[in-house]
């Protein structure tokens, strides 16, 4: 079965110069009947919020029936498009949320008309415009840090605040308490440590965001001091360089004294494919005595990228267990038979819950290629907390797979297969949302925690210092000086024997 995951961590508001259309005037019976629909349609398609309760404690259910609850005190469309946002967000999965329709997904998709594209298209420029500004903020064993130098406006004045200046509190809010409880409600990139048993991110909304009414401040410590900047507001980051040709460029590269064979990865692109294989096969007759396939900073796209990689370079096949589930509900038996034209092989029962699945096999087979290069040694997946979708579930599978080690930092999100979301939109707003509608049961999952991405295989504990280095280095990102003189993740490939 093909599986694409279409989310994209740097994504940009399409159509932006598109016409402003007329929307409807729902009426309170209209709201209710769309948030309803939206609720139900969470709990029997959404197969993975179960898990996150379990392991963060977080009754996500409970918090999405209260918000929905608050549908009575809204009466704008664009309040009403930001609650129904709201309740996605809650899901803590970045494919779930109000998205435009992918052109040529599904073309009997029966909730999806040309006025729900529109809608959807015009409410997303309208309500949710931003601009594509890193973040330097970064989480280093349970504490929050500026990993830059940032320009911040305080009490009408420019100051500058120092990298490695750690974020304490968020008003008079403790800033792990503030992520937990308000930061949730906007950040859909929620992360679990399960080290220190907290969340964490690398994003943070304001109070007003996320509709608290307090003093917009926040406290830092830097070195033995300890500071609060009040009216804070981002513009810009100083002695920053982050070298964008280079971190999301495609490389093939053979380091002939070590005999490395190194592949850079930025996205699962599979226009990226034939270039991958020709110049992986240039290096056929080469020795070879590691490979490399780096995947830091990859946000997804689609399995047939590293599968293809994967299989231009081994020479045996690699089985996994894949066991990807649906589950057994009416809305998602009508998706997956009449708008997927898939078959329901079986059903079953785990822990109580009705699934079914749509696969004849429990295994997933990555052959050798043809003109495979025949490589029989460990090839190791260089992963970072800033990796996704169709990049977690490549390392699902190296974690089942004894020639694929994956080492790096862990991404604290749930880990596994999938396929494509699923598109519906609300019967009165015409609002199109997108919701996950599979569970990866594969390998030895007897343990909530087992669904998620904990920890590397080899891990590389990386300090604050070392991100702050990335941030500031003005040489080629993921060139050979940055790989073997600067880099903890690639320097722990060198060590393995």
């Amino acid at each position: 079965m093909r599986k694409i995951f279409l989310f994209i961590l740097l994504s940009c508001v399409a159509a932006v110069n598109a016409q402003d259309i007329e929307m409807p005037s729902l009426t309170k019976e209209q709201m209710r009947q769309d948030v309803e629909f939206l609720v139900q349609a969470i709990k029997e398609i959404e197969p993975n919020i179960p898990i996150r309760e379990k392991v963060t404690g977080t009754k996500i259910y409970d918090e999405i029936n209260k918000l929905a609850q608050s549908v009575d005190t809204i009466s704008s469309f664009e309040s009403f498009y930001y609650l129904t946002q709201r309740i996605l967000l809650l899901c803590q999965d970045q494919h779930e949320d109000i998205r435009q329709y992918p052109a040529g997904l599904e073309n009997n998709n029966y909730y999806i008309d040309a006025q729900a594209i529109e809608r959807t298209k015009y409410s997303n420029r309208k309500y949710d415009p931003f601009m594509i500004i890193p973040t330097p903020i970064q989480y280093v064993n349970g504490n929050f840090y500026y990993s830059a130098n940032s320009y911040l406006a305080h009490n009408m004045k420019t100051v500058v605040l120092p990298a490695k200046a750690q974020i304490l509190k968020i008003g008079d809010i403790d800033v792990d308490y503030y992520v937990a409880t308000w930061n949730r409600l906007k950040d859909n990139s929620i992360r679990w440590d399960f080290k220190n048993k907290k969340y964490y991110t690398n994003r943070f909304y304001s109070p007003e965001d996320v509709g608290l009414n307090i003093d917009d401040s926040h406290t830092y410590q830097i070195n033995d001091s300890i500071i609060t900047l009040h009216f804070m507001e981002d513009l810009g980051i100083v002695g920053w360089h982050c070298d964008f040709k280079n971190l999301f460029a495609f490389q093939v590269q053979y380091f002939g004294k070590e005999k490395i064979l190194y592949i850079r990865i930025p996205s699962m692109d599979e226009e990226q494919i034939p270039y991958l294989q020709k110049n992986i096969l240039k290096y056929k007759n080469r020795q070879i005595s590691k490979v490399v396939i780096d995947i830091r900073y990859n946000g997804g796209g689609s399995d047939w990228v590293w599968e293809e990689v994967i299989s231009s370079i081994i020479d045996k096949p690699i089985i996994s267990d894949s066991r990807v589930y649906y589950k057994n509900t009416p809305l998602v038996v009508d998706y997956v038979t009449k708008i997927r034209e898939s078959e329901i092989v079986k059903t079953f029962q785990i822990n109580g819950e009705n699934y079914f699945s749509t696969s004849e096999t429990e295994n997933d087979t990555i052959s050798p290629d043809s003109v495979s290069l025949n490589y029989n040694g460990k090839i190791y997946v260089l992963v970072n907390e800033k990796i996704f979708s169709s990049s977690l579930a490549f390392v699902s599978v190296c974690k089942q797979a004894e020639n694929l080690v994956t080492v790096g930092t862990a991404t604290g999100y749930m880990c596994g297969r999938s396929t494509t979301p699923f598109f519906l939109s609300l019967p009165n707003s015409k609002l199109i949302f997108e919701l996950v509608p599979c569970i990866d049961m594969s390998g030895n999952k007897n343990n909530p925690e087992d669904f998620y991405d904990f920890q590397a295989e080899i891990p590389v504990n990386l300090t604050i210092d070392d991100y702050v280095f990335e941030m500031e280095y003005k040489g080629k990102r993921y060139g050979k000086d940055f790989l073997y003189n600067h880099d903890p993740i690639f320097q722990k490939v060198l060590e393995m024997k």
